[in-house]
């Protein structure tokens, strides 16, 4: 959701799907195929798209400025044929097709439609057949003006190599060329506090009955760095009262058969935060009923220093163990670019949590609203 300045603003909101399509165009909409070209010098190409960046990235073994340029080449060379576009189309709703037999796919956007109203983060990433079908050359020309302007580039560079010479030929290259970006601004539908159905029974084609409970934060945050820091807080949290040692973890083996598939996942932005449980059990009611206590239960529930100590220094193993593989290395400092957060003061923020912040956050966590889906191994329907 985007306000264009054309001489007067005026609201555009992209079709769902619009970003991971643009990312296919990429790679075919300029007449070649990209990567058979990486291929030819030694270096293998790919993307991905989530809910609020699209990456393209590299890797070679055969010198980087060749590949670098020919990267570049693909954001300066694009074009949109209408017959690359049906072409696009097509391949893209094979995907969806493809997604929707994906179980774990689908009880992840299940949960987020369960818990946003309004907010884009529960569309999709690849759309849907309907919206494929809006996207056309326009919408593709004013989502790549916007979005891959230089100045909403972020480049991480990894390797054995003169730094030097590799950024001469970034400046001469033609993609760095100045020009005026469009000028938007990003807007973001107000999304009220509480969640869409705190609770959903469906039918699947499953063996066993699998859940997902949402639990959705709304802290004021103004900043990508904000999200970053208080991401890293949120994550001690809940290591601290779930990861696989912890108590809770363990009451919920014992008491209702949760298997070890039990894991959870944090997504902290300034405009959207939830944490995400995802259990598999054969006993899911007393698996929800003990979930539901045990997050209640955080607000009072007295922090384990010596458990917080331990958390916190595996938490820093963590990031230092990233450094051991370039490609992990360039991912996050790709994030922490973004953010404007350098590493150091990652690492200091996770070694800076204290337990009255830990007691904080829990207060907020046990309050926040919660939604559940639950995948039941039956043909009863869904209700």
């Amino acid at each position: 959701h985007v306000s264009i300045n054309r001489g007067a603003c005026h609201p555009q909101i992209f079709p769902e799907g619009t970003a991971h399509f643009l990312e296919h165009m990429l790679f075919e909409g300029n007449g070649g195929n990209i990567s058979k070209r990486f291929a030819e010098v030694g270096a293998n190409v790919n993307a991905f798209t989530t809910h609020n960046k699209t990456v393209l990235y590299f890797s070679t073994t055969n010198g980087i400025v060749e590949p670098l340029m020919l990267l570049f080449d693909m954001l300066s060379d694009i074009a949109f044929p209408v017959k690359g576009i049906r072409k696009e189309q097509s391949i893209i709703e094979k995907e969806i097709m493809l997604y929707h037999d994906d179980v774990d796919q689908r009880l992840y956007y299940d949960i987020l439609q369960s818990m946003y109203h309004h907010h884009p983060i529960k569309a999709d990433i690849a759309g849907t057949s309907q919206s494929l079908q809006l996207i056309d050359k326009k919408t593709l020309q004013d989502a790549f003006s916007i979005f891959y302007h230089p100045s909403q580039l972020h480049l991480v560079i990894g390797g054995d190599f003169a730094i030097e010479p590799v950024i001469d030929e970034l400046n001469h290259h033609r993609y760095f060329q100045p020009r005026a970006p469009l000028p938007f601004i990003p807007l973001s539908p107000a999304e009220p506090a509480s969640v869409v159905h705190p609770s959903r029974v469906i039918a699947k084609d499953v063996r066993n009955d699998i859940m997902m409970l949402g639990i959705k934060i709304q802290t004021p945050l103004a900043s990508l760095r904000e999200a970053m820091l208080f991401e890293i807080k949120v994550s001690v949290l809940i290591d601290l009262f779930f990861d696989l040692s912890a108590k809770n973890t363990a009451l919920l083996q014992r008491k209702a058969s949760v298997n070890n598939t039990f894991s959870h996942a944090i997504s902290i932005a300034p405009d959207y935060q939830h944490i995400l449980f995802y259990l598999e059990s054969s006993e899911p009611d007393t698996a929800r009923t003990l979930m539901d206590e045990m997050v209640s239960r955080m607000a009072s529930e007295r922090i384990n220093r010596e458990a917080l100590k331990r958390i916190k220094r595996r938490t820093l193993g963590d990031f230092l163990r990233i450094f051991d593989s370039v490609s992990h290395a360039a991912a996050l400092l790709a994030e922490l670019h973004r953010a404007g957060v350098k590493v150091q003061e990652l690492m200091h923020t996770v070694d800076r949590v204290h337990e009255d912040e830990i007691r904080s956050l829990s207060q907020c966590i046990a309050k926040a609203p919660r939604a559940w889906v639950h995948y039941r191994p039956d043909d009863s329907g869904t209700r």
